[in-house]
């Protein structure tokens, strides 16, 4: 694989939201915490690490034998000294099979990437935007008129805190997510600039809240 297909497969991989995350707190660190620089210094070193992988897979490929476990390996009948009496065979054996996680422990590893890869803007910018941002805000807005009706203020309380937690949590995932869009620059804008008419829409609500 060459370079050109190599920037083209590391590009497809920040699209889609396939981030190593390690290697991207990396560069984030390089660019000094700008993350739109950050992008593109992650693309870099992600290069450098297929570069580096199909270095070893092939230095393996010719150094290395193969063969297939329970073969019987023994020495031809024309290559065993006259004087030679022993016929030694020797079998490669299987290696140890690897233990597979639990069902319970790949759930819990399956739910906390489940928020990291939100707050981290890795579901791709129209994905955070449509469904955590835009989808899953409306059903909540609908189930806030219905829990307004119960009658309850401690419960409408707890859940309006909620409402207002996840809301920032989607800005910050949109707001990075657009930093990691490769796409047309007026989508990301755009995106950034509806985060910013949603804080200060909120922040006018909250204004009329405590002061009426």
């Amino acid at each position: 694989m060459n370079d050109d297909h190599m920037y083209l497969k590391v590009t497809d991989e920040v699209t889609s939201g396939k981030i190593d995350p390690a290697l991207w707190a990396k560069a984030i660190a390089k660019a000094l915490g700008d993350e739109d620089k950050g992008k593109y210094e992650y693309i870099n070193l992600r290069v450098e690490q297929l570069k580096e992988s199909n270095s070893e897979s092939q230095q393996q490929d010719s150094n290395e034998r193969f063969m297939p476990p329970g073969v019987i390996v023994t020495t031809p009948p024309n290559e065993i000294p006259e004087n030679d009496d022993s016929n030694e065979t020797f079998s490669v054996l299987e290696d140890e099979p690897s233990l597979d996680p639990s069902p319970d422990s790949q759930k819990a590893i399956d739910n906390d990437t489940v928020f990291k890869t939100l707050i981290m803007g890795r579901y791709g910018l129209a994905k955070t935007y449509w469904v955590f941002g835009i989808g899953i805000m409306v059903v909540l807005y609908i189930l806030s008129n219905i829990i307004g009706t119960l009658g309850s203020p401690t419960l409408s309380i707890v859940w309006v805190i909620g409402l207002y937690a996840y809301q920032v949590i989607v800005w910050i995932a949109i707001w990075r997510a657009s930093g990691l869009y490769s796409g047309p620059v007026i989508w990301s804008g755009l995106a950034k600039f509806a985060v910013i008419i949603g804080i200060l829409a909120t922040l006018g609500q909250l204004n009329l809240m405590f002061n009426p």
